[in-house]
């Protein structure tokens, strides 16, 4: 692979563009793992619960809800899911 002169300058600029792209989005890329982090770990929670027989569903949203909003979340999910078995 050569590198012309048309290549440096297509390098040059996708770096010029890549690296104010990410001091941009430095911030929102941070909350997103911690969101990514949150919910993976409100899933294990979800399924080690599953798993001692607490039956609440595992999925997505319930998943982002215990992850995020940590017991209380899981509270809203088990009381909500008691006030639909009534």
């Amino acid at each position: 692979m050569e590198l012309t002169g048309e290549g440096i300058v297509y390098a040059i600029l996708g770096v010029a563009v890549v690296i104010p792209l990410l001091f941009i989005l430095r911030r929102p890329l941070k909350l997103l793992l911690k969101l990514a982090f949150s919910s993976a770990l409100g899933l294990l929670l979800l399924i080690l619960l599953d798993l001692i027989g607490v039956p609440i569903g595992v999925n997505p949203v319930n998943a982002v809800c215990v992850g995020v909003l940590g017991l209380p979340g899981l509270a809203a999910i088990l009381i909500i899911r008691w006030l639909m078995l009534l």
